[in-house]
């Protein structure tokens, strides 16, 4: 409990996860959503965070089910969702790219930079995702990055089923 600064923020260490924000009328007024986002309100978030701080409080104040069926992040891998999950993650690396740096958070942004290539090639931007690939894995993310990269070698499709049967062994973890 307490206030946290931006870099804690990012660090996502002592305050991460699901949140329900409390923001000051005049807050909406001047910085709204950008309603072009796609379940991307870290991007939000971050900015706000930046300019006002956060306040935070350890207190339980809902219950979040992962198994409703109606939950937007269902349609993150939606094939249709690839195209702008991919100008959005992108988007969002280079606005806060100096700010991992400034506070060399070398693997969360590497996190970030994966996730560009990841829907990079998902919507067939193979030589940009390769870029960001190379990118992640010099900033933390070196053996997922290098397969990933290696990967998009075969293609959008083999890449995407590759990923499902990936989840599918993870899922079987004990």
């Amino acid at each position: 409990e307490g206030n946290f600064s931006y870099k804690e923020w990012l660090e996502q260490k002592k305050i991460r996860g699901e949140f329900i924000p409390l923001v000051r009328r005049e807050v909406f007024e001047k910085d709204l959503f950008d309603e072009n986002r796609v379940c991307f309100e870290s991007f939000f978030w971050n900015k706000i965070i930046k300019k006002y701080g956060l306040y935070a409080k350890d207190e339980i104040c809902r219950l979040y089910s992962f198994q409703d069926s109606n939950r937007v992040s269902k349609e993150l891998m939606n094939p249709k969702n690839f195209e702008k999950r991919y100008s959005d993650y992108a988007l969002y690396a280079k606005e806060f790219e100096t700010d991992y740096e400034k506070y060399n958070l070398n693997k969360q942004y590497g996190t970030i930079l994966f996730r560009v290539g990841f829907y990079g090639v998902l919507s067939n931007h193979l030589k940009e995702a390769r870029l960001y690939f190379k990118k992640s894995m010099r900033h933390g993310y070196f053996i997922f990055g290098l397969f990933a990269f290696s990967l998009s070698f075969f293609g959008q499709k083999t890449f995407y089923n590759t990923y499902l049967i990936l989840k599918k062994i993870k899922r079987m973890e004990i």
